[in-house]
């Protein structure tokens, strides 16, 4: 039987089960994907670093950036949105290839230039700064949100 456990009983549920339970709570098998909104929906991008910065857990310490995408609730005209995934901590950017929304789409899933990660690069440890820069913004593009996926 599966369920789900909520926030607050993971870990008072995880206590009992013993040290090897403890271990899982705080470093869970498998990939952990964030999905971070940059920019609301009713905001228009704006070019610069540090658009939106953010720690990495203790959950994802020693993890590995597998790979990154982005997406806009409003579509550009002209220009293609672009975002670089960075590593405040370790002064590198994590992609050797930056995201780019292609003109008229709403995702980078499809665009004609895919993201790269830089697996160089790409391993994290807990309390690292990491930042969503936005190197263009295109015209009339709102609501950016980038997709992370560490494994």
């Amino acid at each position: 039987m599966t369920r789900n456990l909520s926030e607050p009983t993971v870990y008072s549920q995880v206590a009992t089960q013993g040290s090897q339970g403890r271990q899982l709570a705080r470093r869970p098998p498998g990939p952990a994907t964030y999905e971070i909104k940059v920019f609301s929906d009713t905001q228009t991008l704006s070019i610069g670093d540090g658009q939106f910065v953010f720690a990495i857990p203790d959950e994802l310490d020693r993890r590995r950036l597998a790979n990154a995408h982005a997406f806009v609730s409003t579509v550009s005209s002209s220009g293609k949105p672009t975002v670089m995934i960075r590593n405040i901590t370790q002064a590198q950017d994590m992609l050797s290839t930056a995201i780019t929304i292609d003109v008229s789409a709403f995702t980078s899933f499809t665009a004609s230039v895919p993201p790269v990660v830089d697996t160089s690069v790409n391993r994290v440890d807990g309390h690292d700064l990491i930042a969503v820069d936005v190197d263009l913004a295109g015209t009339g593009a709102k609501g950016l949100g980038v997709m992370l996926r560490f494994y």
